[in-house]
This record gives structure tokens, C-alpha cells and sequence, in this order.
């Protein structure tokens, strides 16, 4: 499994997986390097940047990263799957994305509140006018309607879809 990290400006994978923000190395070939942990390898714009430092680019170095994330890694020939962490809403990088992979499944993540799932229900109508299939929707932080309730049933219902799994919200435990 292979893990793009394509939400630039919220780049949150380095941080579930626990690793630190280092620099990527490089091949003999000038590919950049995966990093590997829990058996998948990834990449993530917060190895390209100084830890806690925003992420500030316009269209043509979004473009230029997203580019440099599919064809200038150094990805294992053999991995079966390549997820790809998009972010919330339509932007450059959806379109960019959409560009380079002409169709995919997609699996929509939203949370119970309304906002949320509005934002959701349009990305994945946009996934689908871009021949994507929604294999389905899961909601997280589902806790006792803290965060709303029925953001997954809207963005389902919607496109036709269904809610997979309902994720509570889980503290860290320190």
C-alpha cells in the first residue's frame, strides 16, 4: 500500500503515522524516497517543508508537487493500492489529480455535521462527473451529536452511496 498525501495545505499523514518531518532522500536516479512505516510507504508536501511551517504555494507548485508525487518517487513496483488523501472541497489539486488518474474509486470521508457533508456530497459529485466511482462513505467522529448528527446519511443519500462505518472520536491516550 502506498499513501499520497495530496491535502498540501493540510498535510496531516506524517503526523497519524507518527513520523518525524524529515527530508526525503533521493536515488541514483533522482527519485525521491518513500517513507515507510506500519508496512506502506508514503509521501507527504511536510517532508518538503520546515516542521510547523505553513505550506503557502499557488496553482503551478501545487501542480509541480502533486506532479513530482506520482513521477519522481521511487514507488515499489508491487504495491496493490495507492491511497490518496485529497482535500475537503474542489481545488487545483482534485483537478490535477483527476488529470494524472482519469478514473478511480473513491471512498468519501465526512463527520455528522451539516457543513461537512455538504462540502463532501460536492466533492464527490465532482469525483463522479470525473468518471470516479464512490465505493461508499465513512463518517468520523460520530460521538453522541457533539459534531451534529447525519452528515454521512446526507452525503450518501446524495450520491446514491452508502455509510460504510461510523467512527467515534477517540482521545489520545497519553
Amino acid at each position: 500500500v502506498g499513501i499520497i498525501d495530496a491535502d498540501i495545505y493540510g498535510a496531516s499523514i506524517p503526523k497519524f503515522l507518527e513520523m518525524p518531518c524529515l527530508n526525503p532522500g533521493v536515488t541514483s536516479k533522482n527519485k525521491i524516497i518513500p517513507f515507510f512505516a506500519f508496512g506502506m510507504e508514503f509521501i507527504s508536501a511536510e517532508f518538503f517543508a520546515d516542521e510547523g511551517q505553513p505550506i503557502v504555494w499557488r496553482g503551478s507548485v501545487l501542480k509541480n508537487m502533486i506532479n513530482n508525487f506520482f513521477y519522481q518517487v521511487a514507488w515499489n513496483k508491487n504495491l496493490d493500492y495507492v491511497l490518496i488523501d485529497l482535500p475537503s472541497g474542489c481545488c487545483d489539486v482534485f483537478l490535477d489529480i483527476s488529470t494524472i488518474i482519469p478514473s478511480a474509486e473513491a471512498l468519501l470521508v465526512t463527520t455528522p455535521e451539516k457543513t461537512a457533508a455538504f462540502i463532501s456530497a460536492k466533492l464527490g459529485t465532482a469525483l463522479k462527473d470525473k468518471n470516479h466511482a464512490i465505493i461508499g462513505i465513512v463518517e468520523n467522529m460520530v460521538n453522541d451529536d457533539i459534531f451534529g448528527i447525519g452528515g454521512g446519511a446526507l452525503v450518501a443519500e446524495k450520491l446514491d452511496s452508502e455509510v460504510l462505518i461510523q467512527l467515534p472520536l477517540q482521545r489520545p491516550k497519553h
